[in-house]
């Protein structure tokens, strides 16, 4: 009797966190509002193909500004990563680039 209030317990309680989901608060919903408004600076990886796509394109496109308005190159990884951590900078590229940051930010 005691091992099933200890098992029903336990797994209450692991149900219970699963629940759980992290808050995260986003500045920006699109590319285009990132670009156009600002709310944050934000880092580029050079060498990568969508900096060659951003470099090659029309400059009143979002691209183009997207380009033109980099804060930051992200050229060292670790340097990179703590000041998005941090929130000084979003990343502009594709999401497996990523994932050391987001487990970073979710592990918290």
């Amino acid at each position: 009797m005691l091992w099933g209030f200890l098992l029903s317990t336990f797994y209450k309680t692991f149900l219970t966190s699963m629940l759980v989901l992290p808050r995260v608060v986003e500045p920006f919903n699109t590319l285009d509002e990132l670009v156009t408004k600002r709310p944050i600076p934000y880092m580029l990886s050079p060498g990568t193909l969508l900096s060659a796509i951003a470099k090659e394109a029309e400059p009143n496109s979002t691209f183009g500004k997207l380009y033109r308005n980099v804060g930051s190159w992200g050229n060292d990884y670790i340097n990179a990563s703590e000041k998005i951590v941090s929130g000084q900078y979003a990343y502009v590229g594709i999401k497996s680039a990523m994932y050391g940051v987001m487990d970073t930010v979710f592990a918290k």
